[in-house]
Formats: C-alpha cells, sequence, structure tokens
C-alpha cells in the first residue's frame, strides 16, 4: 500500500511493535511523526527513517497528559499541516498479580492505555 502525501503519528514509536510501524510507514512514503517518552529511543527511530531516506520528525512527550497530548498533536499539525493516520500505539504492562497491583499502578495503566488514546483522538479531530 502506497502512503504518500500522508502524514501519520505514531505514539510509542521509540521502540518494538511502534518503531516497527513508523519504519513501515515511512517505507511506504508517508511521513512520520515518532512520539515516545524517551527521547533518545525517539530520536533513534527517526534517524533509521530518515537514512532509508524518509522523512521523519520526534516529538517528545507522554501520551497520558492532556496537555503533552494536545501539545503533540499541534507539532504534528505544524510541521506537515495535517495528520491523516493516527496510530495509538503507546502502552504499558505493569505485570504481576492482581491481588499484587497497586491503585497507583493501576491508575497508571489507564492514564497511558485508555485515556492517552482518548485525549489523542480527540485533539486530532479538532484539527481537521
Amino acid at each position: 500500500m502506497n502512503f504518500k502525501d500522508k502524514v501519520v503519528l505514531i505514539t510509542g514509536a521509540g521502540s518494538g511493535i511502534g518503531r516497527k510501524t513508523a519504519i513501515m510507514f515511512a517505507e511506504r512514503g508517508a511521513k512520520v511523526a515518532v512520539n515516545d517518552i524517551s527521547e533518545d529511543r525517539g530520536k533513534e527511530t527517526v534517524k533509521i527513517i530518515k537514512d532509508q531516506g524518509g522523512e521523519a520528525i520526534f516529538i517528545l512527550g507522554d501520551v497520558s497528559s492532556p496537555k503533552d497530548a494536545e501539545r503533540i498533536i499541534k507539532e504534528v499539525v505544524n510541521a506537515f499541516g495535517k495528520i491523516d493516520i493516527l496510530v495509538n500505539n503507546a502502552g504499558i504492562v505493569v505485570y504481576g498479580k492482581v491481588e499484587d497491583t497497586s491503585e497507583e499502578d493501576f491508575d497508571k495503566t489507564m492514564l497511558v492505555n485508555v485515556k492517552g488514546p482518548f485525549f489523542l483522538s480527540k485533539y486530532a479531530v479538532m484539527e481537521m
């Protein structure tokens, strides 16, 4: 599939599935906005894309923060003029038994895995 002239924002793109997804979109012609909470890992993904001839930017931010989510969206639109595809990939896993899971761990998981995609989707739609 060809994604020429498409702009893709991928959260959690500093490693794993997010990084592979970012590279795949870039290989197919998309302009890629890489988001991660790790500046080093996010910039490494951008370097990989650029070294392969793709176009990418890095945006540092925590998807669980409504202010960061709104800023991330605005930075993508400022850089590329639009967002065509949003990949809400960022997520966390707290390993262990449910009876050993703290309320803090549960709340953080819900913030990143549930509210983060909500915030980003909300602000992306508002920019359309």
